[in-house]
C-alpha cells in the first residue's frame, strides 16, 4: 500500500521537483508494474482547497480533472466527502470484489 504512485509524477511533477521531459515519464511508466488496484481519493476541488490551501484552486481543479481521466480496470475513484466509515466500507467492498473476481480466474 502506497499513498503515492508513479502516475502522480505525470499529474503533478512539481510535487516531486521533476523538471524533465514528460515523454521520459511516459516511457518509463511502460516498464513499471501497475498496481492490482489503484484507489484515487477525491472530492470536489472546493472541498480540497478548504483542506489544503498550499495549491491554487486552478491547480487543484487541473489535478482533479487529470485524476478523473485515469480510468481503466484497476482505477477506482473514492469520494472522500463522506464519513470515514463510509469510505472504509467502500474501499473494503472494492477490495473484496476484486479478490473474488481474481480468485475465480485462478480456479
Amino acid at each position: 500500500i502506497f499513498d503515492r504512485y508513479y502516475d502522480d509524477l505525470l499529474i503533478d511533477p512539481a510535487r516531486f521537483r521533476y523538471k524533465g521531459s514528460v515523454k521520459i515519464i511516459q516511457f518509463v511508466k511502460r516498464i513499471i508494474p501497475s498496481p492490482d488496484i489503484y484507489f484515487i481519493l477525491t472530492t470536489s476541488p472546493d472541498i480540497i482547497f478548504k483542506r489544503k490551501q498550499e495549491l491554487s484552486k486552478k491547480e487543484i481543479l487541473y489535478q482533479v480533472n487529470k485524476y478523473q481521466k485515469m480510468k481503466n480496470n484497476n482505477v477506482i475513484q473514492i469520494d472522500v466527502n463522506k464519513s470515514i466509515e463510509d469510505i472504509t466500507l467502500k474501499v473494503y467492498h472494492e477490495i473484496i470484489s476484486y479478490m473474488s473476481v481474481r480468485q475465480k480466474k485462478e480456479v
